[in-house]
């Protein structure tokens, strides 16, 4: 995953650049990563660079659903990134 987010990530253009974020996002019953946003943060005050990261979650490919007692469920992941 690390990789795949170093290989498509494009350093925006800004006077600060954040390198710490609270990714928090869903994976569906069917691996679609979905709901990606920042913790603890609302959109319009996203900078460019996060704005950047969660484009870059959107084309990542599906993940393994999550299981419970056999049936596959949805799971919320919060990751903690830093680059």
């Amino acid at each position: 995953m690390a990789h795949f987010i170093l290989a498509n990530f494009v350093y925006p253009e800004q006077d600060v650049f954040q390198a710490s974020f609270q990714l928090q996002f869903v994976i569906d019953v069917t691996g679609k990563l979905i709901a990606p946003g920042i913790q603890n943060k609302q959109p319009a005050r996203y900078t460019n660079a996060e704005k950047e990261l969660l484009r870059v979650l959107s084309i990542m490919p599906k993940w393994r659903p999550g299981e419970c007692r056999g049936k596959k469920v949805p799971v919320k992941v919060m990751l903690p990134l830093r680059f």
